[in-house]
């Protein structure tokens, strides 16, 4: 939970658990700490699902997808969820490879057929 200023009221176990941080370390610390390029909060309804980094206790980043929800517009406060897509994002990068790995034997039977058609 998190108020219109970004500043994590409650954090539960799992984003502990992903981020390496104890709960007392993250709460009532800004929101932008822990996930890069958080929009403003406040003022508004909906925002867009945002894929950016969860920065972890270690200085490393975890990919991850938030989704910002209003659980009181009139209170201000937010709703966020956290997901892991390391996964999704390792099996992106596996297929540009194997994509990218295609195209260049396409290109070089390509450039074999050329040769021997003009045989």
């Amino acid at each position: 939970m998190v108020d219109e200023n970004g500043i994590i009221l409650e954090a539960n176990e799992r984003i502990c658990q992903m981020s390496g941080f104890p709960g007392q370390q993250i709460s009532m610390r800004p929101l932008a700490e822990f996930l890069e390029n958080m929009p403003e909060l406040g003022g508004k309804k909906g925002y867009p699902v945002l894929v950016t980094d969860l920065l972890l206790t270690n200085g490393n980043k975890l990919p991850v997808e938030v989704i910002i929800t209003t659980t009181s517009f009139e209170e201000r406060q937010y709703f966020i969820t956290v997901q892991d897509i390391s996964e999704r994002k390792d099996a992106e990068m596996e297929l540009r490879n194997a994509l990218e790995t295609l195209q260049s034997r396409n290109s070089d039977l390509s450039l074999m057929r050329n040769v021997t058609e003009s045989l």
